[in-house]
């Protein structure tokens, strides 16, 4: 298994689940 393959993949995705999840974790804490 080639990591180095995956990680391109995955930047956008953790992009994108801390976009979601930064304002309801926000909203949990307002």
């Amino acid at each position: 298994m080639n990591l180095s393959r995956f990680i391109p993949l995955l930047v956008p995705v953790l992009g994108l689940v801390a976009a979601v999840s930064l304002p309801f974790v926000m909203s949990l804490q307002g």
